[in-house]
């Protein structure tokens, strides 16, 4: 953002990190590469005063429950971060509630066939958000995990210094996964928890080798909370859109261009959808159904960056809850699966660019 897109290899980018090994050994690496951010983070939430700390998911009320919403592999690559890191577990865990999107997140996604594209190549992307950031501000360093697991797939994902797989990615099938949380849906049975959207994305991104595969995953799976998910295959040039709940799994494919905000299409909505939700679905419908939508990777990444507010009907400066780029947005990223191919635009706090 504010400069030329530079192509360059993932592990050139700065922030990026390649992870390869068992689960402990991609923890332990992760957390000796970025120890210093993960001990800024964690400082930062032990210095908030009470009232800005109650803004963040309260460990205590999950803490109980954290073996069933996360996987083994999942616990044991966060008692590597914490090894690599020089820090307790339990400090992590806390914070990886407290900073995980799974369980406070936001989002807005879209897919672009191929027949659209002026690449002919299915293009999809997203905006994740993160109400925590709002409150812990620049102390979360956001990261880029090139990840290499023993015997899985190898994927992208992006998270937050500290932080698991993620909730968006691309593995070397060329197999996508974009999620939007579902505002206007239950919270469910807090007494039975399921596994954490991260763990899901994470097993579809560390073993599904095409879109019937992960499908598969998110139906076996205990699940928690509800989101929607845009799962696409590069190559089959095939897209669904996947909402679910602990009790359902919707599935619907996708022949043209699709986007979602915070709320369900598929789900039976059971409270109120969200006005900056509706706000920013309708703007983005604006940029993607545009007669002359210049449907390319940069211009997409442009997109998902927009800050026109159909409130105010202007141009903002700064993003707020109605724009697509919302005011608490992390990452910006556009998947080219065809080729394998990553563009993704965020805000840096050293130069604020």
């Amino acid at each position: 953002e504010n400069g030329p897109t530079v192509k360059r290899d993932l592990k050139e980018v700065e922030g990026c990190i390649e992870l390869c090994g068992s689960r402990y050994d991609i923890g332990v690496e992760h957390g000796r590469i970025l120890s210093a951010a993960i001990k800024k983070t964690l400082e930062h939430i032990v210095d908030l005063p009470p009232q800005e700390r109650a803004r963040l998911p309260r460990p205590e009320a999950i803490i109980d429950s954290y073996e069933t919403m996360t996987t083994r592999e999942q616990r044991e690559e966060l008692r590597g971060i914490a090894a690599g890191a020089g820090v307790a577990y339990e400090s992590l865990v806390a914070m990886h509630i407290q900073i995980d999107p799974s369980l406070d997140g936001g989002c807005v996604q879209a897919v672009f066939p191929a027949s659209v594209t002026r690449t002919h190549r299915l293009l999809q992307g997203a905006n994740e958000d993160l109400p925590a950031a709002l409150v812990l501000r620049d102390s979360i360093r956001r990261c880029i995990q090139l990840r290499k697991p023993a015997g899985q797939l190898a994927s992208v994902a992006f998270t937050a210094a500290g932080v698991l797989s993620g909730i968006n990615g691309m593995n070397e099938c060329g197999i996508v996964v974009t999620s939007s949380m579902l505002l206007d849906q239950p919270l469910g049975n807090k007494r039975v928890r399921g596994l954490m959207h991260s763990g899901i994305v994470d097993r579809i991104l560390s073993t599904a080798t095409s879109v019937d595969e992960a499908i598969a995953i998110v139906q076996a799976t205990q699940r928690d909370g509800c989101w929607a998910m845009i799962i696409s295959d590069g190559d089959a040039d095939r897209s669904v859109h996947l909402e679910y709940s602990p009790a359902d799994v919707v599935v619907e494919e996708i022949p043209r261009s699709f986007c979602i905000a915070n709320h369900s299409f598929q789900l039976r909505a059971s409270g109120s959808i969200p006005p900056h939700s509706e706000s920013r679905l309708k703007r983005f419908e604006q940029l993607i159904n545009a007669p002359q939508c210049n449907a390319t990777p940069e211009a997409f990444s442009m997109m998902l960056r927009d800050r026109y507010d159909v409130v105010r009907q202007s141009e903002v400066k700064h993003s707020t809850m109605n724009t697509v780029q919302r005011v608490d947005n992390q990452i910006s990223v556009v998947f080219d699966p065809k080729i394998r191919r990553v563009l993704c635009a965020s805000r840096s706090p050293e130069n604020q660019q």
